[in-house]
């Protein structure tokens, strides 16, 4: 019930507060935009991909500066397309391996 309440409010506005938004600058427009975009910027969760896989903050640091410097739809493909392959291909070609050392009793992998 709630959304239908919010699209009629949306509605409302568009239809009958469109014109008084017709002359405000691209600059004030600009600034709206920003301050209801930084409320979605989630330090702790980029923080948390810091520390858990450094090749996923690369790609969600990518993306970020790719949406706000480019376009979204470019800066998404630049996430996904190269940076997506290229962790892809690092992650095949980086095979761990292991030493096996039997010392007195003792097994180490190094």
């Amino acid at each position: 019930m709630s959304n239908v309440i919010m699209a009629l409010t949306v509605m409302v506005t568009l239809l009958f507060l469109m014109p008084l938004f017709a002359y405000t600058p691209n600059v004030v427009l600009g600034a709206i935009i920003i301050a209801a975009v930084i409320g979605l910027i989630d330090l702790p969760a980029v923080y948390h991909i810091w520390k858990m896989d450094k090749m996923d903050f690369l790609v969600c640091v990518c993306a970020f500066a790719g949406v706000i410097f480019i376009s979204v739809q470019e800066g998404l493909a630049i996430a996904v397309r190269i940076l997506a392959v290229l962790q892809c291909a690092c992650s095949i070609c980086l095979v761990l391996t292991f030493i096996f050392i039997k010392n007195a009793g003792w097994y180490i992998y190094i």
